[in-house]
């Protein structure tokens, strides 16, 4: 789909990451919840981010998965309502650019996440290589790859 359909929201500064995205999304949009989600993720799929709308908790102040078993949240595939807003202005403002720590500090709607790998960043060669090992299965889960003999 070409990107001429889509009206385009510049980060308020430079090289800021997610956090700035996001807070940029709300300085233009200060009522729309936004889903925000990390271009290195190659495995999350449209079933995991509909599982996440689907339990979204708009009374809240984001809607985030954890990971099974560690329950650490995952600030790059949330959606966050536009009552977090003032605190990530705040946060910006006090020079604080870390999602997690904003949501350790919030009342969130925690998501269990089964497939923990679906959440998992590339951002290293070796990241990849570990990517690659892995196979889809049917249920949209993924598995490692048994060495071949």
């Amino acid at each position: 789909m070409p990107l001429k359909k889509f009206r385009q929201i510049h980060d308020v500064i430079t090289d800021g990451g997610p956090f700035v995205g996001l807070l940029s999304a709300f300085i233009d949009q200060p009522h729309a919840a936004w889903l925000l989600v990390a271009c290195d993720m190659p495995l999350l799929g449209r079933r995991l981010i509909e599982a996440l709308v689907r339990r979204r908790n708009p009374r809240k102040f984001s809607t985030a998965f954890v990971k099974v078993g560690g329950g650490m949240i995952e600030p790059l595939c949330t959606i966050y309502e536009p009552r977090i807003f003032p605190i990530l202005q705040k946060q910006f403002d006090q020079g604080q650019r870390s999602l997690l720590k904003i949501l350790e500090e919030v009342v969130i709607k925690r998501v269990a996440c089964s497939n923990p790998e679906a959440l998992r960043s590339v951002n290293r060669l070796k990241d990849l290589n570990e990517i690659m090992s892995l196979k889809i299965k049917k249920d949209g889960f993924y598995e490692k790859i048994a060495p071949s003999a």
